[in-house]
């Protein structure tokens, strides 16, 4: 404030006051609360909007306000691309000010989607019983499948913008592992693929096949073939690449 560090850092959750993202009723849609909220969340775009009204704690400035975000934790570690806005309300209009044209509000479309299993809303067939756990640095859950023979999950891709891409599946290995492939509807899109190994293994399937998604098709299906000893797989994220 006016050029000196007048507010202490802290998280975005709680800057914001929406919880943890990317788990389930809380930081996970748009929300309205008295004083702050998200305009939106997208898991697949890794996007989201906080907003927060200062009211009784109000800041007040002589010159300027410098207000920034950084990630990674700290020290902008970890890639990303933040935009701030700031409104203030004064008791007469700012002399000048820029008004917003199409190339200053223009919205970015990354060409990569990750899908983490926590918030998808799956569908299974057969018998499935899963277990999430925190395994891999990848920001969140894994989810472990134990599956009968001919079971299957299916993935929604709702949100993800019609078009061709390429499907990686982070995915492990595992001395359970079973066999699976992916498939959109009725149709095989990949190879059947052994998910056992001696040890359990972290494994990126790049390029594994190529999906189209539309109006009509936006969901993918992993089936699996299991046996004795052999009815387990473990999913880390769904990759998309745009091509």
């Amino acid at each position: 404030v006016d050029g000196t560090l007048r507010m202490h850092g802290t998280g975005s959750e709680d800057y914001f006051n929406g919880g943890w993202y990317a788990l389930p009723d809380r930081w996970d849609a748009a929300m309205s609360l008295p004083l702050s909220g998200a305009l939106d969340y997208s898991l697949p775009f890794c996007r989201t909007g906080g907003y927060r009204l200062f009211l009784s704690d109000k800041i007040s400035f002589e010159k300027n306000i410098f207000h920034s975000i950084e990630h990674g934790p700290e020290g902008n570690r970890a890639p990303a691309d933040y935009t701030s806005v700031a409104y203030y309300y004064c008791d007469r209009p700012p002399e000048s000010a820029e008004k917003p044209t199409n190339a200053t509000t223009g919205v970015y479309l990354p060409d990569t989607m990750m899908l983490f299993p926590q918030l998808l809303q799956m569908v299974i067939r057969g018998e499935v019983a899963v277990k999430p756990a925190w395994l891999y640095p990848i920001g969140g859950d894994s989810f472990l499948f134990t599956v009968s023979d001919n079971a299957a999950v299916r993935i929604p891709l709702e949100g993800v913008p019609a078009g061709t891409y390429r499907l990686t599946l982070d995915y492990i290995k595992d001395p359970a592992g079973c066999e699976f492939s992916v498939w959109q509807r009725q149709t095989q899109v990949s190879e059947w693929l052994d998910a056992n190994n001696p040890t359990r293994e972290r494994e990126q399937k790049s390029g594994l096949c190529t999906v189209k998604i539309d109006p009509l098709v936006n969901t993918i299906t992993l089936r699996f073939k299991a046996g004795d000893g052999r009815n387990w797989f473990g999913l880390n994220r769904v990759i998309l690449v745009r091509e």
